[in-house]
């Protein structure tokens, strides 16, 4: 399995990089890797709660939250045939 890791120092109190980061509906207006975030469930963002994600020269996933540790992480996953991608943000 490989993974990947991108780390920053981030000079804000860690309610207000919560609020950023778990805002996925925002990401495409600040985020170059991300181009849509449709929500599919009504649910903000939970554990269960799907998104479909389009990335630039990928096609579009459905991301389905797998874990939310509230003002800290969250994690999400993507499956499609022969590839399980598992995401953690915190």
């Amino acid at each position: 399995m490989r993974t990947y890791t991108t780390r920053a120092l981030i000079a804000a109190p860690p309610e207000r990089v919560w609020s950023v980061l778990a805002d996925v509906l925002h990401w495409p207006e600040w985020l170059p890797t991300v181009t849509s975030v449709e929500p599919l469930d009504a649910a903000p963002l939970t554990v269960g709660a799907r998104y479909r994600i389009a990335q630039p020269k990928l096609p579009p996933a459905i991301w389905s939250v797998v874990r939310v540790e509230p003002h800290r992480s969250f994690a999400w996953e993507s499956r499609s045939p022969g590839v399980c991608a598992l995401a953690n943000h915190s």
